[in-house]
Order: structure tokens, then C-alpha cells, then sequence
């Protein structure tokens, strides 16, 4: 029995050990790949690129005025997330929060209204809470922030929003080109003056 034991430590140890090293390989190969991409993105955009802890990240100033830096950061659960966020933009006062439904946040869908004038497919997929209401309406019929929530789906986008500066969480590290920069464009729109927001989209 204690060398069946010792065997079965000895195994397990083993096994733990190679899933780690796997899992290594994989995230370096993911971030080598982001990092490639990234670089192509800020150069294209004349935007800030360098290394940080091992991970790319994006710098710089936008369009609007805001300071932009979109970098990667592990969850507790070792899921990654792709986190762009911005500061000092010349955006509407207000708050707006957008995030995939969940069990709750549908149970709420049924008893409260959400803002007027969002997309049914937004409202569908999405929770959307601001203040003041009619200031959702005006940043997600923005084009690039309408395309963010369809074409980025799949990564569950999250965005927050609050006068001026804004931050978008995605699922994952992501790796395509236009995909990097309709979240940057939309960060842009979102966080210029009414009169400019609608300018340059792609």
C-alpha cells in the first residue's frame, strides 16, 4: 500500500508538472502571437507599443484627446482578458455600463426598461444601465461601438463608460488586426465631442 502511494504521488507529480509546462507553452505562444499583432496595430495607428511583464501593450493618444492603454491581465480562475481603457477624453458627461447578460441581470430585463432607442439586438444579448438614460442611446449608435457588440460577440464584451473615459474588457487575448482596431475606434468615438465622434470610422 505505501508503495502503491508513493507510486501514485510520484505520478501525479509528474502529470502536474507536464499540464504546467504545457500550459506555459501555450500562453508564451499566445503572447508571442499578440505581441505581433499588437506591434502591426499601434504602428498602422502611430500608437505606442512595447512589453510588459511578458505581455504586449498599446499606448498613446487618441483622436479624442484620451490616453489609451490596452494591455492583458490573468483572472483568479488563470482565464486571460484583453483590457483597453482610456482617460481625459472630451466624451459626454454620464455613465454607461454594458455587460452579457447573466441569470440576473435577465431576471431584471423583465421587471425594469432598458434605455430607449438601443438596437433589439444589443438589448437582446446585452444588459445596458446609464445615467442619464438618453446618453446609451447616444454613445452605442455611435458606428464603431454598434459594431464592437456584433462583431465581437464572441468575446463577450464589456464596456464601461464615464464622462470622457471609457474601458472595454474582452474575453481572451485577442489576435486580429481589425478586431484591435474597431475596439480602439470605438474608444475614440466614445470619447470625443459630439461633433467628431463620427469621423474616420473604417
Amino acid at each position: 500500500m505505501v508503495l502503491y502511494r508513493q507510486l501514485f504521488r510520484l505520478y501525479t507529480s509528474r502529470h502536474e508538472k507536464d499540464a504546467f509546462a504545457d500550459r506555459i507553452l501555450r500562453e508564451s505562444s499566445t503572447l508571442r502571437a499578440a505581441a505581433d499583432v499588437w506591434s502591426d496595430v499601434a504602428s498602422n495607428l502611430g500608437l505606442g507599443f512595447r512589453v510588459l511583464n511578458g505581455g504586449p501593450v498599446i499606448h498613446g493618444e487618441l483622436r479624442s484627446g484620451a490616453e489609451l492603454e490596452i494591455g492583458i491581465y490573468e483572472t483568479d480562475d488563470g482565464a486571460y482578458r484583453t483590457l483597453a481603457s482610456t482617460e481625459g477624453g472630451r466624451g459626454p458627461m454620464g455613465r454607461v455600463l454594458v455587460k452579457r447578460h447573466d441569470a440576473l441581470s435577465r431576471i431584471k430585463k423583465v421587471v425594469s426598461r432598458a434605455p430607449e432607442g438601443l438596437d433589439e439586438e444589443l438589448r437582446a444579448g446585452f444588459s445596458v444601465t446609464a445615467s442619464p438614460s438618453e446618453l446609451a442611446k447616444e454613445l452605442l449608435s455611435l458606428p464603431a461601438a454598434k459594431a464592437l457588440f456584433v462583431d465581437l460577440s464572441d468575446r463577450s464584451p464589456r464596456l464601461s463608460y464615464r464622462t470622457g473615459s471609457a474601458s472595454i474588457v474582452l474575453e481572451g487575448v485577442e489576435l486580429a488586426h481589425q478586431r484591435l482596431e474597431l475596439v480602439i475606434e470605438a474608444l475614440t468615438q466614445m470619447t470625443s465631442s459630439p461633433t467628431e465622434s463620427h469621423s474616420a470610422f473604417r
